[in-house]
C-alpha cells in the first residue's frame, strides 16, 4: 500500500525489531511473579477506566501484558505460539509495519475499553493469527504437536471465536472482538444476525474474495444457526434467485424456501427468495 510505504520512509525508524520477543517476555516474568512469587500483580495492571482517569496511567500500556491463564505448560506453548506468529508477520511486513499493526490494535483496544470500562489484549493477540493465516494459509503446522494442519483451517476456527463473542458475549467482547477484527488483512468474513422477541432475521453474511470456497461462510452460517437453537424460535433470510449456490448451502443447513420478494434487489434489479429456519 502506498500510505504504508510513505509512513516507513518517514517513520520507519520508530520501527521495533522482534517486538513480540519483548511482549511475550515481558508477560512471561509478570506470570512467574504472580504464579511463583505470590504476587498479585494483575491488580495494578489490568485496564480500568475509571483508576487510568484517576491517574493511574500506567494501565492503558500493562494490560497488554496481562494475558496469562492456566499452567506453566499452557502459558509456555501460548507463549511461544504469540512469538512465533509475531515473528513470522514480522518477517512479511518488516519491523515498521507490524509495530503499526500491533499499535492500531493496542489503540482499538484501549478505545473499546474506554467505551466499555474495561478491555484485555486477548483479541488482539488473536487477530495476530488472523493475520497470519490470511498471509500464510496453506502452511501446515503441528497441531497438538501431532496433527500436521494447514493453518486456514485454524484460522477458520479462530474466526468462530471472534464470532462467538460477538454473539454470545456480553457488551464489552464485543467490543473487543470487532475492534480486533478491523486491524487491516485479518478479517476473513463477517456476519450480521438481527433479532426481535425471539425471531431472528439473517441480514447478511460476506466472505472476503480470496477466502471464499474454503469454508469460511459455512463456518459463520452454523455458529449463526446455533446462536438460533439456543435463544430463537426462527431465523429468516432474503438472497437473490440467482444465488444458487448460496441457496444451496442455506437449503443444507435446514432452511426453505417460503415466497419471494419482485424486484428486492438492485444492480442488478432481481427478486429474492425468502428462505426460514425454524428450532
Amino acid at each position: 500500500m502506498n500510505w504504508l510505504n510513505k509512513l516507513e520512509r518517514k517513520f520507519g525508524r520508530f520501527g521495533i525489531p522482534n517486538l513480540m520477543l519483548y511482549i511475550t517476555s515481558t508477560i512471561l516474568v509478570f506470570y512467574l511473579v504472580e504464579a511463583f512469587g505470590g504476587v498479585p500483580i494483575h491488580r495494578w495492571m489490568y485496564f480500568n477506566r475509571e483508576l487510568i482517569l484517576q491517574g493511574q496511567v500506567w494501565r492503558l500500556v500493562t494490560f497488554l501484558f496481562v494475558d496469562y491463564s492456566g499452567g506453566p505448560l499452557t502459558m509456555a506453548l501460548m507463549l511461544y505460539f504469540y512469538y512465533w506468529i509475531g515473528c513470522r508477520l514480522e518477517y512479511a511486513w518488516g519491523n515498521f509495519q507490524f509495530t503499526l499493526y500491533y499499535l492500531l490494535g493496542t489503540i482499538g483496544a484501549v478505545l473499546g475499553g474506554f467505551i466499555v470500562g474495561f478491555t484485555s489484549s486477548t483479541y488482539l493477540h488473536l487477530s495476530l493469527f488472523l493475520a497470519y493465516a490470511t498471509l500464510f494459509p496453506n502452511e501446515e503446522i503441528l497441531f497438538m504437536m501431532i496433527i500436521p494442519i494447514k493453518v486456514k483451517y485454524l484460522g477458520y476456527l479462530d474466526w468462530v471465536i471472534f464470532a462467538a463473542a460477538i454473539l454470545f458475549q456480553p457488551f464489552t467482547g464485543k467490543v473487543a472482538a470487532v475492534l480486533a477484527l478491523g486491524e487491516d488483512g485479518a478479517i476473513l468474513g463477517y456476519a450480521v444476525l438481527s433479532a426481535v422477541l425471539d425471531e431472528g432475521n439473517l441480514d447478511n453474511i460476506a466472505v472476503a474474495p480470496d477466502a471464499r470456497r474454503q469454508g469460511v461462510g459455512e463456518a459463520l452460517l452454523r455458529t449463526l444457526t446455533g446462536f438460533g437453537r439456543e435463544h430463537l424460535s426462527c431465523l429468516m433470510l432474503e438472497v437473490r434467485a440467482s444465488n444458487t449456490p448460496a441457496i444451496a448451502l442455506y437449503e443444507k443447513h435446514g432452511f426453505q424456501a417460503v415466497g419471494r420478494r419482485k424486484n428486492y434487489y438492485d444492480a442488478p434489479k432481481e427478486d429474492a427468495v425468502l428462505m426460514t429456519l425454524t428450532f
